[in-house]
């Protein structure tokens, strides 16, 4: 997992880790009934996490090629 993790924040594929901020809001959702929200709390949570994590391996990607 942590390697594919690292491949997808690597690849910049921000819709994988979009989808799992969703699966997490979606669990925590169905345990509370009101899945709307908690996907929504899912997601807002993720993006700014994810935005950071590809600037951070980006600036290593192209400092190695300098």
């Amino acid at each position: 997992m942590a390697g594919t993790a690292t491949e997808t924040i690597r690849g910049g594929n921000m819709g994988v880790w979009t989808a799992i901020g969703v699966g997490t809001g979606a669990a925590v959702g169905v345990a509370t009934g009101d899945l709307a929200l908690w996907s929504a709390v899912g997601i807002a949570v993720a993006l700014p996490w994810v935005r950071s994590r590809i600037e951070a391996e980006n600036r290593l990607f192209y400092s190695g090629r300098q």
